[in-house]
């Protein structure tokens, strides 16, 4: 009963790693040389032996372009082997490489793992983004990627108490909220346009307060994407666009880091994505 919930154990382990389950690496002494004839019969008695008692198993150089003087350690690259068989269960394969251990021509015995680069998005400034690695963006990533999906959900709304945003940005438009209870016109979206030129929709500006969510009519009319408390003269307004100079600028910076729009060859990569 032990060896069954531990081999139900093992199994759950690793059953989501890629661990190579057709596949082990061995490396053989420094001090040790053997040949392997058409990859399956070696020149080690022992070795031959081990190899033969694994059904339809052949043997192959890892690296073919290592030589002897690649020593790293004791660990003589050209002297790396794979072997390969069958498609075996966790538990097999810890059974071969413990019967490879044992063998006296054995320096070392790893399981194979299937690696794959990190997700990478094709924004144009990603590789200046430091802080996007330090904080395993890509891991996070790849949890959607792996599975076909696009990371982020625009169910989720992020704000940053900051200045204003120019959500005419190329890299912000597509994901700056909507307030579509001021939709008047029905058309789903509440700004307009192409390209850098995205303004408020003109069938939505109806001088009326559509959501009313302060229970005040006269105050937040047409607030299509938010409200500027401040405005450029003193004056609150409905346009959030600050003053495109740098003076203005941190709001939109800040906006960007938080929900840029992520691998659209554009500007930078933001953590949320999408």
């Amino acid at each position: 009963m032990k060896t069954i919930l531990f081999s139900v154990l093992l199994n759950l382990i690793f059953s989501n790693t890629n661990i190579s389950m057709q596949s082990l690496l061995f490396c053989i002494k420094n001090t040790e040389q053997i040949h392997f004839a058409n990859h399956t019969t070696s020149s080690n008695k022992n070795l031959n032996v081990f190899i033969e008692s694994i059904n339809n198993s052949t043997v192959e150089l890892w690296l073919p372009g290592a030589t002897n003087k690649d020593i790293d350690n004791n660990i003589n690259l050209s002297k790396i082997y794979r072997l390969k068989f069958p498609q075996q269960n966790f538990s097999n394969i810890n059974s071969i490489k413990q019967g490879l251990e044992i063998l006296d021509i054995i320096h070392s015995v790893e399981y194979e793992y299937s690696r794959s680069p990190f997700y990478t998005p094709n924004d144009s400034y990603y590789n200046n983004q430091w802080y996007l690695p330090a904080i395993n963006s890509n891991d996070a990533w790849d949890t959607w990627t792996n599975d076909g999906q696009t990371p982020g959900n625009q169910n989720v709304i992020l704000a940053s108490v900051d200045l204003g945003v120019n959500y005419s940005h190329p890299d912000l438009h597509n994901n700056i909220w909507q307030n579509l209870a001021e939709d008047a016109d029905g058309d789903g979206r509440t700004i307009e346009g192409s390209g850098s030129n995205w303004y408020l929709d003109p069938g939505d500006l109806n001088g009326i307060d559509d959501d009313d969510w302060d229970d005040n009519p006269n105050t937040f009319i047409d607030d299509l994407v938010g409200w500027d408390p401040s405005g450029n003269g003193g004056l609150d307004d409905n346009n959030p666009d600050p003053p495109h100079n740098n003076a203005w600028s941190h709001g939109t910076h800040v906006a960007g880091l938080l929900a840029s729009t992520t691998d659209n060859n554009t500007g930078i990569a933001s953590t949320a994505f999408n």
